[in-house]
């Protein structure tokens, strides 16, 4: 469990990448997680099932998504799990 020690204004944004330095979380009592989709085949059924786990558990999250795998994450949608997020789940593959 990892969580950007810097505040999103902190994050440098470059060519739709994040620069961040991670650091462990302790726990997810208390926290947001972030489920974000790629878009790839079936990441929405794995993020549907993490997200009951989770929630079963009493951990929050947040559903973001990209609108296409074929493009990176825009700097909004980053911006956006970087404000509401302290820790981040992406579904990467099929």
């Amino acid at each position: 469990i990892f969580k950007p020690p810097l505040s999103n204004r902190d994050c440098l944004l470059t060519r739709g990448l994040v620069d961040l330095y991670m650091t462990q979380l302790p726990t997810l009592h208390g926290r947001t997680v972030a489920l974000f989709d790629i878009g790839k085949s079936r990441a929405g059924e794995f993020l549907d099932h993490l997200e009951t786990r989770l929630r079963a558990r009493g951990v929050t999250t947040a559903r973001f998504a990209k609108p296409t795998n074929a493009r990176p994450a825009t700097a909004a949608i980053l911006g956006d799990i970087a404000a509401g997020a302290d820790a981040v789940v992406e579904a990467l593959a099929d």
